[in-house]
């Protein structure tokens, strides 16, 4: 059933690529872009607790409250073809500045808080990973209005970058000074134990077309739950190419899996075993952005907080940023299956790192690791069964890992 708050917006007359495209990531003139004011940032929070109560109980009020922000924030909603209660509400330009430029795409029928971050929307050529991201089952997207170059700092005095001395200030992965900030805190307000996806595009090379990390550490949590690292073993168990295994991950997580084609049985994520489904970069790509940096609870957008694993940072080639790709169709399904799993975690029963003495058969089988989060799933039988291979995997040599230790920080390209 159609909410009447949603019910109100035109249909877009085009999928949601189409749509969405022509409203972020713009050439606008550098004089449309103006930090958001303290006004701006309230409203923009009040928008995101707004849209959640409406969706948790609906109401004429809360409908009331809703269209008034949106005249507020000078934004035009229009619903999407392809899910009956999801809204983009796009930034108007008629006016200047650009009262909010931020873009977001939210779906009241889902949930779960997962959040999918385009921060630089129009030069990065993401506009199919996102959205195909999204339309898998995310609560919202967010995409920036502005091409992240409109508006340089001419007293930039060179890297570092810090919030005294920003190079762009209209670089939501880089600065503190776009509605970004208020959206994505906001978001977090509402949504304490959100977490989410941050999207960049690469050039890439033939052998490798993602490289991702936790925007921390080159490791995962062991401690408590990650969601960065559910979404690598969820990446592994997708039908993806393994030789050469194009997939990269800074950050690895045990077990062991066989390919159904060829037979071979590997690490989940390796340095050097081609067989391996992902590979393993032992080296942090990125951690730099202010996005992953807030999505993992800091306060700060130039500050590193307490590593929560909680922003899935990654850069896509090519080829998963096609339209249609085969690539982004498969990364898709693991965010969603990963996005099912942190929902009902149970560190008791799910945790990768006890998997060989609990389950040492779903250790050396991790297309079993599914079944644990099977509430039918008898435990108790396969507690009984016994390793199918040593469970203590060798370390790899590292000499053949420099092909994709790249520095991401200038890795972003222009389209």
């Amino acid at each position: 059933m159609t909410l009447p708050f949603v019910a109100q917006f035109p249909i877009a007359q085009s999928d949601f690529a189409t749509t969405l495209g022509p409203h972020i990531g713009q050439k606008t003139a550098k004089d449309k872009f103006a930090p958001p004011t303290n006004a701006t940032s309230a409203n923009i929070k009040a928008f995101l607790h707004a849209l959640y109560d409406y969706e948790t109980a609906p109401s004429d009020a809360g409908m009331q409250l809703l269209n008034a922000l949106i005249v507020k924030l000078n934004l035009e909603p229009i619903r999407l073809q392809e899910i009956n209660n999801a809204v983009c509400f796009i930034s108007k330009d008629d006016k200047t500045p650009i009262v909010c430029g931020g873009v977001l795409t939210w779906n009241f029928d889902v949930t779960t808080p997962f959040i999918v971050c385009d921060p630089h929307s129009g030069q990065d050529g993401t506009i199919y990973a996102v959205t195909t991201q999204f339309l898998a089952g995310a609560k919202c997207l967010l995409s920036h209005y502005f091409n992240p170059n409109v508006d340089d700092n001419p007293n930039f005095k060179g890297n570092p970058i810090t919030a005294s001395n920003i190079r762009r200030f209209a670089d939501p992965a880089h600065s503190n000074t776009t509605a970004f900030v208020p959206f994505v805190t906001g978001f977090l307000d509402v949504f304490p134990k959100a977490v989410g996806t941050v999207t960049h595009g690469m050039a890439g090379k033939p052998n490798f077309q993602m490289i991702a990390s936790n925007d921390d550490k080159a490791q995962f949590l062991q401690d408590q739950v990650s969601f960065d690292a559910l979404l690598t073993i969820a990446l592994a168990l997708q039908p993806l190419p393994t030789n050469p295994n194009i997939f990269v991950v800074c950050g690895s997580v045990p077990g062991f899996i066989t390919d159904p084609t060829s037979g071979q049985h590997a690490a989940l994520i390796s340095i050097n075993n081609r067989n391996s489904p992902l590979r393993l970069n032992n080296k942090i790509g990125d951690n730099s952005d202010c996005v992953g940096h807030m999505l993992n609870g800091s306060n700060q957008p130039f500050q590193i907080p307490h590593q929560s694993d909680k922003a899935f940072f990654v850069e896509f080639g090519p080829l998963p940023r096609n339209k249609d790709s085969s690539l982004m169709a498969l990364f898709a399904k693991a965010q969603a299956m990963a996005i099912g799993w942190y929902a009902v975690y149970d560190p008791s029963i799910q945790d990768p790192w006890q998997l060989s003495k609990r389950f040492p058969d779903v250790y050396n089988d991790m297309s079993k690791y599914p079944s644990l989060f099977d509430p039918q799933t008898k435990l108790d039988t396969l507690q009984t069964q016994q390793p199918l291979v040593d469970t203590e995997p060798t370390i790899a040599d590292t000499s053949d890992s420099e092909d994709i230790a790249v520095d991401l920080s200038d890795n972003d390209i222009t389209e």
